[in-house]
C-alpha cells in the first residue's frame, strides 16, 4: 500500500528565508538584482507547496521586487528577485509572511551601491594661490544633512584624494581662518575627477571678494569688476587683469589666472556709493563655449552668493563674456542683482 504525506496547511510557517547569491554587494544601476528563497513547512516538519508568500522589504521605492508575492513549489521553496533602482540602498532587509503568519527576516541584508569614483584635486587660498593645508571636506546626500556621508582632509601639501560612490553631493569644506566654502557636485557618471576647493579667508575688516574658478578649458578667463567712483559715482573705475589695483578703486585682482581652472579673485577693500558691475571674460580664443565656471561673492555680512554660467542666458555658441551680477550701494547697503548673461560683446552687460 502506498502511503502519501500531506502537509498540514494550517500549521504552515516560513521556516528560514535564505539570500541566494554569493555576494551581499551590487550595483545600484537599475539592473543587478538579488534572488532570496523562504522556506515554508509545517509542524511536522513537511514542506509546504502552493503556499502564497508575501515579500516585503524596508527602503521603500529605492528598491523593487519583481513580484510581491510568489507561491511554493513541490519543495516548499517561494522566490523572490529584489531589483536595483538607479538609487544607493543600503543594509536592506528583506522579510516573508503567509496570509495572517509571523514575517520571518531573510538571513543576510544586501547594498546596492553607487559604482565609485575617484576625486581628487588640492585646497588652495583664493588670494594668495597657495596651498591650504588641513582643510576638511565633507561630502553631503543632501543639503539638509547635519553630518557628512563621507569626508577627507587635506594632506601638508593641500593635496586629497577619496573613493565616492557616484552620486550628486553637497561640499562643504572648513579650515581655520577661511569661509566655509559650500557647493554642488556631481559625479554621477564620472570615475575619475579633479577638483580643487578655492577658500577664501575671512573678509576681516574688507567689504567683499569674487572667486571665479573653471575647469580645465578655457585657458584663460579674465575677471572684470567695474567700481563706481567717489564723488562720481556716474563714472567708474575698472579693476581687472591690466589694471590690477588701480587708485582709488579701493578693490585688487588677488590673482590673475591664465592656465585654466584659477582661482581669480577681486577683493573689494571698502565700498564706494554707487553700483559694482562684474563680468567674466573669455580671454582665449578658443573654445568659444565652455561649462564648469562658477562665481563665489562674499559680503562682509557673512552673505555668500553662488552664480554657475550653467544657468546664465543668452549666447551659447560664442561665450564671449558673461555678466554675473551687479551691486547697488546707493542705500548703504549691498544689494546684490543677479544678471547671468551670456553675450558676444567685450564687456556685456557692464557696458564699455
Amino acid at each position: 500500500v502506498d502511503t502519501t504525506f500531506v502537509a498540514d496547511t494550517t500549521t504552515a510557517v516560513i521556516t528560514t528565508i535564505t539570500l541566494n547569491d554569493d555576494v551581499t554587494d551590487k550595483n545600484a544601476n537599475g539592473t543587478d538584482y538579488f534572488t532570496f528563497t523562504a522556506l515554508v513547512k509545517d509542524a511536522n516538519g513537511n514542506v509546504v507547496p502552493d503556499a502564497m508568500v508575501n515579500w516585503s522589504q524596508d527602503k521603500g521605492n529605492v528598491v523593487v521586487f519583481q513580484t510581491q508575492s510568489s507561491t511554493t513549489d513541490v519543495n516548499g521553496k517561494a522566490t523572490a528577485v529584489l531589483t536595483s533602482t538607479n538609487t544607493e540602498a543600503l543594509l536592506v532587509q528583506v522579510s516573508g509572511a503567509l496570509d495572517n503568519g509571523p514575517t520571518v527576516n531573510a538571513d543576510k541584508k544586501v547594498n546596492f551601491v553607487k559604482p565609485t569614483m575617484t576625486l581628487h584635486g588640492k585646497t588652495t587660498n583664493a588670494v594668495t594661490d597657495g596651498i591650504v593645508a588641513g582643510a576638511e571636506i565633507g561630502f553631503y546626500l543632501s543639503s539638509s544633512d547635519t553630518s557628512p556621508a563621507y569626508s577627507v582632509t587635506s594632506d601638508a601639501s593641500g593635496n586629497y584624494s577619496i573613493s565616492l560612490p557616484q552620486a550628486v553631493y553637497t561640499v562643504k569644506v572648513t579650515a581655520q581662518g577661511f569661509t566655509t566654502l559650500e557647493t554642488t557636485l556631481n559625479v554621477s557618471t564620472v570615475t575619475d575627477l579633479e577638483k580643487n576647493f578655492v577658500l577664501s579667508p575671512n573678509l576681516d575688516g574688507k567689504s567683499a571678494r569674487i572667486v571665479l574658478t573653471w575647469g580645465d578649458s578655457p585657458k584663460d578667463l579674465d575677471s572684470h569688476l567695474k567700481v563706481p567712483k567717489i564723488g562720481d559715482p556716474g563714472s567708474s573705475i575698472e579693476v581687472n587683469y591690466q589694471t590690477k589695483s588701480p587708485s582709488g578703486a579701493d578693490a585688487t585682482l588677488d590673482v590673475d589666472k591664465t592656465t585654466g581652472y584659477g582661482p581669480e579673485t577681486i577683493t573689494v577693500n571698502t565700498m564706494h556709493p554707487g553700483v559694482y558691475c562684474y563680468v567674466v571674460n573669455r580671454y582665449s580664443p578658443s573654445p568659444t563655449s565652455y561649462s564648469g565656471a562658477e562665481v563665489k561673492l562674499y559680503l562682509s555680512d557673512g552673505t555668500v552668493k553662488n552664480f554657475k554660467v550653467e544657468d546664465a542666458t543668452g549666447a551659447t555658441t560664442d561665450m564671449v563674456n558673461w555678466t554675473v551680477f551687479t551691486i547697488d550701494t546707493t542705500t548703504g547697503e549691498n544689494n546684490v542683482t543677479t544678471i547671468n548673461k551670456l553675450a558676444t560683446g567685450s564687456r556685456g552687460a557692464c557696458g564699455a
